[in-house]
């Protein structure tokens, strides 16, 4: 923090940071700490936590509540993710949460699920496993559009609502489809 911040609530004093003792409790679990930080203004002798100490903050509760329930800190995340030298959005695609899950797994926002976790611990022990998680995500996205050209050969057009769709067509789009699959699981082997 600045020690030049000017304090918000009377706008003439400039703030000081200053630690804390707190409680936490969670489970049945309590954790005693005095790392938490705010500042006090010098004029009006108001406590005020800056957006920066109240992040902070946060993350000591939430990683605390991380360790009670026996998952990997944020900063572990982060850790792990750079390692792997993947973006937020790319370890979201690869390792599940959806598409911003990585930003919130790290800023505190959100705790990952313990399958999340795990498959976490695994990168960090078998970095070389990427790979095949690589793999599997592009195996996902070709048999997406597999089932997309089947469909799409499948369903009849409007033109053809009264006529049942021919064979033949589908037939060759199964084939099509099929001669993706297998060009592409062959060369993945």
């Amino acid at each position: 923090m600045n020690d030049n911040e000017i304090c918000p609530i009377c706008c003439e004093g400039t703030l000081h940071a200053y630690n804390f003792s707190k409680s936490f409790s969670y489970k049945n679990q309590t954790l005693e700490t005095n790392a938490l930080d705010s500042s006090i203004c010098d004029v009006c002798e108001s406590s005020v936590a800056t957006h920066k100490q109240t992040k902070n903050n946060k993350l000591i509760k939430v990683n605390f509540e991380r360790a009670v329930d026996g998952l990997l800190p944020t900063y572990e995340v982060i850790r792990i993710r750079k390692s792997l030298g993947l973006t937020q959005r790319q370890a979201s695609s690869l390792i599940g949460g959806g598409g911003i899950a990585f930003s919130k797994y790290e800023n505190g926002n959100l705790k990952q699920s313990v399958a999340v976790d795990n498959l976490l611990r695994m990168l960090d022990e078998t970095p070389s496993a990427l790979g095949l998680l690589q793999r599997y995500h592009s195996s996902r996205k070709m048999t997406g559009e597999l089932h997309t050209d089947f469909l799409v050969a499948k369903a009849p057009s409007k033109q053809r609502e009264t006529r049942p769709a021919s064979p033949v067509k589908t037939i060759d789009a199964l084939s099509s489809a099929a001669t993706k699959a297998f060009t592409f699981f062959q060369a993945a082997i």
